[in-house]
């Protein structure tokens, strides 16, 4: 086996850390932090170092700074340099340069069997059982953050499904034929479901059409925007009026 040493992490690296990354993965269930995260991390310059065995690239360990708390987001080994100490170098040397940056406490997080583990414990790091971890994946791009704003979009609460009472029949239909293939897109492609790409409630006002809308919305953490006709037809006509709400924001 090739002599391997630990250096600090330089820009001219991350297309090998990248490729590393999808190699090393050893748990079926996904990282907690995605590579989006990682290579953002990367680019900031946080503290990270790789592992060099015969000028290649063959592990890694990225973190992260937080105030007095240090993440460490990925440990990366190429499969054929694993159980030989390698793990354990990179993160003794990340330690060292999360601390000089100012962390008091290092904290990793990550999936059962997960490449980086035994490494963990080897290094005096201990586990907390009882813990479960939480996450909201907001649905909207950043991309999407000025169009909705200019829309003038909210994001009703979730409870608001919940309070919706009345028309039992009518939430229980669109919370099989629309929020729950909205909410669990995977799920409904397992089972051949195709969640809808358009929805038309219609009757009289005051029935409850904006509210039903108002609360899948908040159901599925969507933005809600609220159009009306009759303001837009004012304008230059109700088509042109739709097309302008939403044309891409200008970047100036």
């Amino acid at each position: 086996m090739a002599v391997w040493h630990v250096r600090d992490f330089t820009p001219g690296d991350l297309e090998a850390v990248v490729r590393l990354d999808s190699e090393s993965a050893g748990a079926e269930q996904p990282a907690v932090f995605r590579l989006s995260e990682i290579v953002a991390a990367l680019q900031a310059q946080n503290p990270s170092v790789v592992v060099v065995a015969d000028g290649h690239l063959v592990g890694a360990a990225v973190g992260r700074v937080d105030g007095d708390r240090a993440w460490v987001l990925r440990i990366a080994l190429h499969p054929a340099w694993r159980n030989l100490g390698l793990g354990t170098a990179l993160l003794s040397a990340l330690e060292h340069r999360l601390r000089d940056a100012g962390a008091r406490i290092v904290a990793a997080v990550l999936p059962d069997e997960e490449t980086g583990a035994t490494a963990l414990v080897n290094s005096g790091f201990r586990p907390h059982g009882g813990l479960t971890y939480f996450e909201k994946v907001e649905a909207v791009s950043a991309q999407g953050v000025a169009l909705l704003a200019s829309l003038g979009a909210v994001v009703p609460e979730a409870r608001l499904w919940e309070q919706l009472t009345g028309m039992a029949d009518e939430k229980r239909l669109i919370e099989r034929r629309l929020v729950l293939p909205l909410a669990n897109p995977e799920l409904a492609d397992a089972h051949g479901v195709e969640p809808p790409r358009a929805v038309v409630l219609f009757g009289p006002p005051g029935t409850g059409k904006s509210t039903f809308a108002r609360a899948v919305a908040g159901r599925l953490g969507w933005p809600f925007v609220e159009l009306f006709p009759s303001r837009l037809a004012l304008e230059d006509g109700l088509a042109t009026a739709l097309s302008r709400r939403f044309e891409p924001p200008r970047v100036r």
